[in-house]
């Protein structure tokens, strides 16, 4: 796995004046390309006076993605009298255009627009209410030149569609094939069809600035090979293949995907968005489904089955994935994932947010439902902010670290909630996207937050460790014995917060003793589901409350309240109280029959027995004794937080899923 640290500038966010911010990492080096993109950029900016300082990707973060924004990618007005107009209805089979210039196109053409000119020239076609209907091959096609703009004024409509394929393999492979750069702009209206193959299509740079589209596609929807920068805009895209992809694999500084905003209504058969390296999301509203969505997903009667992974049967091998492997993610990147903001709706059958390497959430509304994960990270998967409720998956969060630091979770899992994998996932480890991990020391940090966790396998599954030091956990596991709310190699620091873990006692598991937080594990008798219990002082005075939707009998509690040599007692079948938004009782219970009468005697006070064959399980490794097996020593958590997330557009949910 190659890890590299890039940089993008966003330049002129209106035309003809131009402005921006420029931010740079000491020493880091940039290409040839780069600089002189960067040195152009400068002589732009250098040259315009300053208008409104409207925001852009880089004002959200001082050291995330640079976007280099050309004068000309903003759509200007233009003078119909010093533009080259062609009525395309008075026009017999395709139009050809071999010099630089604006065109204006209106009226219907059956045939196809061919643009060859200079290698350094840009051409403007200013689509007027055109029409274009090829009888073979690509709508529009720009075999060279240095630059392709579409432009579509306020109010137009725009239609082009592709016809039959010759076979010489010439590679134009789409209803607008350019060769080179490519920008659309202005607010008006297109639609593009492919019968045969890609929608629309670049060999360089694609810059989608405004606009609304509804493309569709026998095989690829948006591609471009170097990059797609979204400024704005409105898309449907319905699509046998990948909504949205870049395709550049062998230079680490290309192939990214940056979204500022926009709508996205996306139905596909592959992939919804794919970058083959960095992925960055600021904004937007996202609803996508891919490979028919999550019912076509992994479950735990078919994850070591070929065939069992909904419609992805064909291969069994367990080689690592490559990015062109078919695959149904709905967000997935080669490389680093940042996820700022944007409100999204997933409905996937594979993972819903998939990276290759890190994938961070700053921010955002996400409401999900996964075949497989929910979020899945090869690297470390890190939640700083944001609302994340994943009402259905697999496995919900999974990286080779989880780190949360903040936001509301919300997850429901037919397998483990949350987990930090080693070695090789075995859930679908026979489909042709198995989960890989690299080696087996990898943990849950828990930070600051709210999460709440249902799971009919491991609430929190740890290879190695668990570390809480803030943030409140509610972990509602399966009511049978094969897993338990709590599962972990190593230690379980338990150093601040609240901790609720309901579940079997059969595979239960506690904090370690070594915690520098009070906490109680009682085995009682098996409570239903959905009924009301409750953890009261000698006094009476209720610390906390919590419920289950399966029958549990292992009840594990960690707060701040709970002090040593002092006696507590466990009150089951109460009435009364309201769930809050963290997961757990607060106040207003009422009644209740006592249960058990605890004396807080140790670090991790454990009340009755449970296990296989007599052996208690508390704290560390399963060991008679409850003894801890130690692994690797707990992190402490050093008070620094990644950078604040920026702050985004209100709207989507405003809080989880009651």
């Amino acid at each position: 796995m190659m890890n590299y640290k890039k940089e993008y500038l966003i330049a002129g966010r209106e035309e003809p004046r131009c402005h921006g911010k420029f931010h740079f990492r000491n020493g880091q080096k940039q290409n040839r390309k780069r600089m002189l993109a960067l040195a152009l950029c400068l002589n732009v900016l250098w040259g315009c006076s300053h208008g409104n300082d409207n925001t852009s990707a880089a004002d959200h973060d001082a050291s995330s993605d640079v976007i280099s924004y050309d004068a000309d990618d903003w759509y200007s007005d233009y003078d119909p009298a010093n533009v080259s107009a062609i009525d395309l209805s008075a026009q017999s089979g395709n139009v050809t255009i071999t010099k630089a210039g604006t065109y204006e196109l209106s009226g219907t053409l059956k045939g196809s627009v061919e643009i060859n000119v200079g290698k350094n020239d840009t051409v403007r076609l200013i689509l007027n209410n055109a029409t274009i209907q090829a009888k073979s091959g690509p709508a529009i096609i720009s075999t060279q030149g240095e630059k392709l703009i579409l432009s579509m004024p306020s109010g137009t409509k725009n239609a082009v569609s592709d016809g039959a394929y010759d076979s010489n393999g010439s590679g134009a492979d789409a209803a607008i094939f350019v060769q080179d750069d490519l920008t659309i702009n202005g607010e008006g209206q297109l639609s593009v069809t492919s019968g045969y193959y890609d929608a629309i299509k670049t060999k360089d740079t694609l810059k989608l600035m405004s606009g609304s589209y509804v493309i569709t596609a026998a095989d690829d929807g948006i591609v471009g090979r170097d990059f797609i920068y979204v400024h704005d805009g409105a898309y449907v895209l319905e699509v046998s293949g990948d909504a949205m992809k870049t395709t550049y694999d062998t230079d680490d500084f290309k192939g990214d995907i940056i979204i500022e905003n926009g709508t996205f209504d996306i139905q596909a058969g592959n992939d919804g968005i794919q970058s083959e390296h960095r992925l960055s999301l600021y904004d937007g509203n996202y609803k996508i489904q891919t490979g028919g969505g999550s019912v076509n997903g992994v479950t735990a009667e078919n994850a070591f089955e070929k065939g069992g992974f909904g419609r992805w049967n064909e291969a069994s091998s367990n080689a690592l994935q490559s990015e062109d492997t078919p695959s149904a993610k709905g967000i997935k990147s080669g490389s680093d994932m940042v996820l700022y903001g944007g409100i999204y709706d997933m409905d996937t059958s594979d993972d819903s947010f998939h990276s290759n390497a890190n994938l961070t959430i700053k921010g955002g509304n996400f409401t999900i439902a996964s075949g497989d994960d929910g979020f899945h990270s090869d690297a470390v998967l890190t939640l700083a902010d944001g609302s994340v409720d994943v009402i259905k998956s697999y496995e919900g969060l999974e990286g080779s670290d989880v780190i949360i630091h903040g936001g509301y979770l919300l997850v429901k899992a037919s397998d483990d909630g949350i987990n930090a994998a080693g070695g090789s996932d075995g859930d679908n480890a026979s489909q042709p996207s198995p989960d890989h991990f690299m080696d087996s020391d990898h943990v849950i940090e828990i930070h600051g937050g709210a999460i709440q966790v249902d799971a009919m396998g491991d609430g929190l599954d740890s290879n190695s460790s668990i570390v809480m030091n803030g943030g409140s956990a509610v972990i509602c596991g399966p009511d049978d014995g094969a897993n338990g709310a709590l599962d972990y190699e190593g230690v379980f620091a338990m150093n601040g917060g609240i901790l609720v873990a309901l579940g079997s006692s059969q595979m239960a598991m506690a904090p370690s003793s070594s915690s520098k937080q009070y906490g109680l594990m009682i085995h009682t008798s098996m409570q239903e589901a959905k009924s009301i219990a409750y953890l009261s002082d000698e006094a009476g005075n209720m610390i906390i409350g919590f419920t289950s939707p399966r029958a549990y009998s292992s009840i594990v509690i960690s707060t701040p309240q709970l002090q040593a040599q002092q006696t507590y007692q466990l009150y089951v079948n109460a009435s009364g109280g309201n769930v809050n938004d963290n997961g757990y009782i607060e106040s207003g219970i009422q009644e209740g029959t006592l249960a058990e009468t605890i004396t807080l005697s140790q670090q991790m006070t454990v009340s009755g027995n449970a296990g296989m064959n007599g052996m208690e399980f508390h704290g560390g490794m399963r060991d008679q004794g409850g003894m801890e097996t130690q692994g690797r020593e707990p992190m402490e958590f050093d008070g620094q937080f990644p950078q604040e997330p920026p702050q985004m557009k209100e709207g989507g949910k405003d809080a989880f899923r009651q």
